[in-house]
């Protein structure tokens, strides 16, 4: 599963898994940890602004929408690889080079009228263990109603929020582009990008996105030398029972479980630490789905296979 959400439970909690058998499986006997390949539901077509009123009483207001269009993606894309969320703008750290990027921006700005700034300036900074000198271009959105928005979906942390799936399938596919185009490199050999991140959670969620959005599967690893972590798509599924490596790259594995298709990763450690108080079914925060798995949630003690459809049908 991903090492920066383990997945805490009872080991005869039941997960779905693979050991001898694919299906739900004791926490204790998994060997892989599977999770589906979430639908696009295309349910939201636009997100509300708010603004915060002046005077002696002051709240916030619904002051417009933003449509959830291919360009916003990729604008909130490109804010999970280069940007940063401030109580009145989102900024933009950027290359030089990508001044395209940059008109980019302006233009979505102006379509919401919400004024732009930029400047170039000189860098200084350490990647791994590596010194950086050159020069770095910021562009600044100066939007309260923006920045509310964003920090909304994101968060600090940057996430990817379960809700994303109900949007539509364009507004997706901007999001993937932009946060390539920011944290992203193309290897033109090997036909397929490369993504970086020291947040692990984030290029696990991109991976769902990528199956979702684009049918497209890909690999994860952690690089020692640049201290981060690295996805790499296209890749080719691996549909036999064992776990093939090409290279340094590990081939996620695909497998159909009761005629719907889910995605299993390696269980990479397991270990029993010590607790105390009382034990509930897992939670998973009103989601049955987690990053390091699926749970049934449920308060059967055990699951069978012919239960399994079911449990598809009720969770999405």
């Amino acid at each position: 599963g991903n090492p920066a959400t383990p997945l805490t439970c009872t080991p005869d909690h039941h997960v779905l898994a693979m050991s001898r058998k694919e299906g739900w499986v004791r926490a204790d006997k998994a060997k892989w940890l599977g999770s589906p390949i979430r639908p696009i539901m295309e349910l939201k077509t636009a997100l509300p602004l708010y603004k915060y009123t002046s005077g002696n009483k002051r709240e916030y207001i619904q002051s417009g929408d933003v449509a959830l269009t291919k360009e916003f993606g990729w604008l909130l894309g490109l804010y999970y690889a280069e940007g940063t969320v401030h109580s009145r703008k989102v900024t933009f750290s950027l290359s030089p080079k990508e001044s395209d990027f940059a008109g980019r921006i302006n233009a979505l700005a102006a379509e919401y009228k919400w004024n732009t700034s930029r400047r170039l300036f000189a860098t200084h900074g350490i990647i791994g263990d590596r010194t950086i000198d050159g020069h770095a271009l910021q562009v600044d959105i100066n939007s309260h109603s923006l920045s509310y928005l964003i920090e909304a979906i994101a968060g600090k942390e940057k996430i990817i929020p379960d809700w994303l799936w109900e949007c539509p399938k364009d507004f997706l596919d901007g999001v993937i582009e932009g946060y390539v185009d920011g944290d992203g490199s193309y290897d033109k050999t090997n036909e397929r990008y490369l993504v970086t991140s020291v947040r692990s959670h984030l290029l696990y969620q991109l991976r769902e996105l990528l199956l979702s959005v684009r049918g497209q599967y890909s690999a994860i690893g952690y690089s020692s030398r640049r201290k981060g972590w690295w996805l790499t798509f296209p890749m080719k599924p691996c549909v036999t029972s064992k776990y093939r490596r090409s290279g340094s790259y590990s081939y996620i594995k695909f497998q159909k479980v009761h005629g719907h298709p889910y995605v299993f990763t390696k269980l990479r450690k397991r270990e029993f630490i010590d607790y105390e108080g009382e034990i509930f079914d897992i939670g998973t925060c009103g989601s049955f789905k987690t990053p390091s798995g699926m749970v049934h949630n449920s308060e059967l003690a055990r699951w069978y296979d012919r239960k399994a459809r079911q449990l598809w049908a009720d969770v999405t």
